[in-house]
């Protein structure tokens, strides 16, 4: 009997996971001292067109470990994702995993703007659009970002504030 999508999903999503908590383990590091052509650090404001054809926002934080980074997507209905990513010249490619893996390739437009294409696994070959813009004045210390985009980001986390 041949697997279903979702049991060769669920393998899938399993072992990228697997991969991605491995690559995490023997990179883990610092950038002190390091030139790099781009340091993506920081929290974004993510904005896209899904699979249906439904808008979409939500946040993106990006962390340098070493050579890669980290990314981890947070929207509203609780749905999360997190990826490992490389630059290469202006391009920034990320493989992610949450309640499906996927893949996406953003150019670097500047420090502040990120445009790219996404695509999962079942998505029958089409690709979908999203944009990653960064919180004005945002460092990457670990604070929160705000809690809705169209909201300022507070000097300080309101008590129980979400932290991607």
């Amino acid at each position: 009997m041949t697997p279903g999508r979702a049991q060769v999903g669920a393998r899938l999503a399993s072992r990228t996971a697997a991969t991605l908590g491995l690559v995490l383990a023997l990179t883990a590091g610092t950038t002190e001292g390091r030139d790099l052509p781009h340091d993506l650090s920081g929290v974004y404001i993510c904005e896209g067109t899904a699979a249906e054809g439904a808008a979409y926002r939500g946040f993106v934080r990006i962390t340098l470990h070493d050579d890669i980074y980290v990314v981890r997507w947070l929207f509203a209905r609780g749905d999360a994702y997190t990826g490992i990513g490389v630059v290469n010249g202006n391009a920034f490619a990320v493989t992610y995993v949450g309640s499906t893996t996927g893949v996406a390739v953003y150019t670097i437009e500047d420090a502040t703007r990120l445009v790219g294409t996404w695509t999962v696994a079942g998505a029958g070959g089409r690709a979908f659009s999203e944009t990653l813009t960064k919180v004005v004045g945002n460092e990457p210390d670990g604070t929160d970002p705000p809690s809705d985009p169209d909201q300022p980001r507070p000097q300080t986390p309101p008590p129980g504030a979400l932290t991607i």
